[in-house]
């Protein structure tokens, strides 16, 4: 059975936040988070570019309270991952 879940940046939200994707799994207290674009570097959140972890009050509170995270597929979730990946080696 899988618990992880995965999700994405609403694509209206993707100028402002950028081109992020999320994987969650209830039993930790960290999601991952894989940054592909920053978005706009004004607004004082993180803005790097990478794979990282954040904490999962940090996900439920800036992001999917406020609409901004939609669930997406492992698929579109790894091949994100395997694009940051090979940009940083």
């Amino acid at each position: 059975m899988k618990t992880a879940q995965y999700f994405e940046i609403n694509k209206d939200r993707r100028e402002w936040l950028g081109v992020r994707f999320f994987k969650w799994l209830p039993a930790s207290s960290e999601v991952i988070q894989i940054c592909v674009a920053p978005g706009d570097p004004r607004r004082g959140k993180a803005n790097n570019f990478g794979i990282y972890t954040i904490s999962q009050m940090t996900f439920f509170s800036n992001y999917m309270a406020m609409g901004y995270a939609v669930p997406c597929s492992e698929r579109i979730y790894s091949k994100a991952f395997e694009t940051v990946l090979a940009a940083l080696r």
